[in-house]
């Protein structure tokens, strides 16, 4: 009888995958021939008998009718068995085979979804670096923006201090020239009053009435 089949084996790797199509086959294989062998042997030692008997001992006596009435009862629970064996076997494999084929498909989908969990992985880490160099470099035009501007604010304010002091400068200017067109008038006419009071007509020719530019 030729059968094939899967010894059941908790997992294997991916080295010996290989392997698991022919081991698992022969030792099935020499299994089920071995105890073939064995009611294979009984059998044939029961049918001897039993020849021998119906030549050698069939006399029509009571005693060797119920002797080889009983090898043939022997004869045939040994091909029962046989039998019985044989289907035992081949339910067993077929049994193993299910089961090996199970954990063959439960092992291909798990690794099927790691594959998948790890494509997921791999995309959404993908989308993830694309984001990051875009937010990367939005965020260096922002700060290229940011820095310009703040460079245009610090120019305008350098520009509005100068203006300020210039201004101060002008206005101080203005305000020592006024004081002393002011002084200067005081002077002229408080001399001018010192003529006028003292009426002294020397200094009529002497007076000196400077002139200002304001």
């Amino acid at each position: 009888m030729s059968s094939s089949g899967w010894s059941h084996k908790p997992r294997r790797s991916r080295s010996c995958r290989s392997r698991t199509n022919r081991e698992p086959v022969d030792f099935h294989r020499q299994n089920i021939e071995r105890i073939q062998r064995h009611f294979e042997k009984e059998l044939s030692r029961s049918e001897r008998e039993l020849r021998w008997a119906e030549e050698n001992l069939d006399d029509g006596s009571v005693a060797s009718r119920r002797y080889i009435a009983n090898l043939r009862s022997k004869v045939k629970y040994d091909y029962n068995q046989l039998m019985q064996e044989k289907v035992h076997e081949v339910e067993k494999c077929l049994s193993e085979i299910y089961e090996e084929e199970r954990e063959l498909a439960e092992q291909k989908l798990r690794e099927q979804e790691i594959e998948n969990e790890r494509f997921h992985r791999q995309t959404v880490n993908q989308i993830i670096r694309e984001r990051d160099a875009m937010c990367e470099e939005k965020l260096a035009r922002q700060q290229s923006l940011y820095n310009k501007l703040l460079n245009e604010q610090a120019i305008r304010l350098q520009a509005q201090q100068r203006l300020q002091t210039f201004e101060s400068l002008n206005v101080s200017q203005m305000k020592d020239r006024l004081t002393r067109v002011e002084q200067s008038n005081y002077l002229l006419r408080r001399s001018v009053y010192d003529l006028i009071d003292h009426q002294q007509p020397v200094y009529k020719s002497t007076v000196y009435i400077p002139r200002f530019g304001v």
